[in-house]
């Protein structure tokens, strides 16, 4: 009686192969949807960083600012920062986050649906721009939502203030000109209120 040699065969060697082989594609996968899912998380925080501070710098803006704001849409805001300025008191005057609504060069740009969007002064470390969105009258994105930034006024003598802010962005890095975030492009909208004014 002949025994078997021991050792692995050539087919088992290669069966063996396939196994890792699969294994490690599932690896390589899962690594890349991790980087996606951190790149989107990081965007997301970026924008609701940039929402909330245009937010607060309305919400601490005297009533002639905020009487601006509502009366002037957002690509036009930089006219409500001068007026901001003009009216505060101190201690925010020392503050450089205090009228900062848009950048002073900031500009109204078109595209579909008489949308525009005003860039905000930089991009995040990995170059991603972002921009704040404004959709004109009626305010409301091409989809139905109402994804816009905008302060209007309400309540009982129309002195409650409120302040809603849209940031959005591309996944390709851009929000430029001829390429303002609309559908299926990503969006944070802050909203709040605020009573007759500092």
């Amino acid at each position: 009686m002949k025994r078997r040699a021991k050792g692995a065969t050539l087919v088992e060697i290669l069966i063996s192969l396939a196994v890792v082989l699969v294994g490690m594609l599932a690896l390589f996968r899962t690594l890349a949807v991790s980087v996606v899912g951190s790149g989107t998380s990081s965007r997301i925080s970026q924008a609701q960083l940039r929402a909330t501070a245009i937010l607060e710098a309305i919400r601490a803006a005297p009533k002639p600012a905020l009487d601006c704001l509502v009366t002037t849409t957002a690509p036009g805001w930089a006219a409500c920062e001068t007026v901001c300025q003009a009216n505060l008191t101190s201690p925010l005057t020392t503050k450089p986050q205090a009228c900062i609504f848009t950048t002073a060069t900031a500009a109204a740009l078109s595209g579909p649906s008489a949308q525009g969007l005003v860039q905000l002064p930089s991009t995040d470390r990995a170059g991603q721009q972002y921009g704040l969105v404004y959709f004109s009258v009626p305010p409301i994105a091409p989809d139905g939502s109402t994804r816009t930034t905008a302060v209007t006024t309400g309540g009982p003598g129309g002195l409650v203030y409120d302040i809603q802010v849209t940031v959005g962005w591309h996944d390709d890095g851009t929000a430029g000109v001829s390429n303002p975030p609309v559908n299926g492009d990503h969006f944070v909208t802050l909203r709040t209120a605020v009573a007759g004014g500092a």
